[in-house]
């Protein structure tokens, strides 16, 4: 009985282990398309990216004083902003 356990049971892992590898064997990673954006990341250079946000060692997360502040107010920006409302219920489940 002890020499059938001995041989049954290192057979059962082996064919375990073949089955596993085999049904991962089986999954296909599909790339599938999509838009294409076109982002700030991707236009700028890597020599002209500079970091938005500097974090020194001795103090807190600052914004980078390359980064020119705007002059616009908030108010300004409201006032050119619009909201564009759909001709027809756009059903989206």
């Amino acid at each position: 009985m002890k020499a059938i356990v001995k041989v049954l049971v290192p057979a059962t892992l082996a064919f375990g282990v073949i089955g596993a590898a085999s049904a991962q064997s089986f999954v296909v990673e599909t790339d599938y398309p999509g838009p294409v954006v076109q982002s700030a990341a991707s236009t700028a250079t890597p020599a002209a990216a500079v970091p938005y946000l500097i974090q020194s060692s001795q103090g807190a997360v600052q914004v980078n004083p390359a980064y020119e502040q705007s002059t616009i107010t908030r108010d300004e920006v409201r006032s050119k902003a619009r909201l564009n409302m759909p001709v027809a219920p756009a059903f989206n489940a």
